[in-house]
């Protein structure tokens, strides 16, 4: 319907629709085996600018709509539970839940209890269920927030220091250059228990720990697979 009203390409239909799904989709209340489902909001936020622009917008996340870090802080009470909890939803992407809780009714005075932060997250829309034990972080979307939150707790500066890599890249495609970059100027701000973090995640795969001491430009492939598999992406 919109792109008939708003006469847009056909040829760009499915690239549209694959942004969508991989930003808004793979939200399960009730149970994982019905459809997984959108979140409208957010959808609606894509769909006024992609209108109004005629294109893929550049910012796919409604700011104002957002849930700040300091209600996430709220709800954990204290900096170093935040910290455990963001930094272990970044690494592994899910975490346990008690199934009594999400289906039992909702109680605001449990909400700031330890054994109810998943359940807390998932009525602000940051996870969504996986299977009758854990919850996840549904998209792209939801893991791209996330991220954000762990660069502000650990002070990681993502903003100011990658123009110059970017352009570089642009102009003369390196991968190993890029990914040497990319090392040397994220990566090394990362705290040290991230990188246990992901060891304890990934035991059969080659230690981070031990990449750490070694020329970033032999790690491009492992650094490539580490970052798609934990979430630690670049937010540029």
């Amino acid at each position: 319907m919109i792109y008939e009203d708003y006469q847009f390409d056909p040829g760009t239909r499915k690239q549209v629709q694959e942004v969508i799904k991989s930003q808004y989709n793979g939200y399960h209340f009730v149970s994982t085996e019905t459809e997984a489902v959108y979140n409208p909001t957010m959808l609606m936020f894509f769909l006024s600018q992609f209108c109004s622009q005629r294109i893929i917008p550049k910012i796919l996340t409604d700011l104002n709509l957002r849930t700040d870090l300091f209600w996430i802080q709220r709800i954990t009470g204290r900096r170093e539970t935040t910290e455990e909890m963001v930094s272990s939803l970044l690494t592994s992407g899910e975490v346990s839940f008690d199934d009594e809780y999400l289906v039992s009714k909702f109680n605001l005075n449990q909400f700031f209890d330890p054994p109810y932060y998943p359940i807390s997250l998932f009525y602000l829309g940051i996870l969504t269920r996986k299977d009758q034990f854990m919850l996840t972080l549904p998209n792209l979307n939801m893991r791209k927030i996330v991220t954000e939150y762990f660069n502000e707790l650990n002070s990681i500066d993502v903003s100011t220091r990658y123009a110059s890599m970017m352009q570089t890249f642009v102009n003369k495609p390196d991968l190993t250059q890029l990914f040497s970059d990319y090392w040397r100027l994220y990566v090394s701000q990362l705290p040290e228990a991230v990188f246990s973090q992901v060891n304890e995640n990934f035991p059969g795969r080659r230690s981070l720990n031990s990449a750490v001491g070694t020329s970033p430009h032999g790690l491009s492939g492992t650094l490539n697979a580490h970052t798609r598999r934990t979430g630690l992406i670049l937010n540029l």
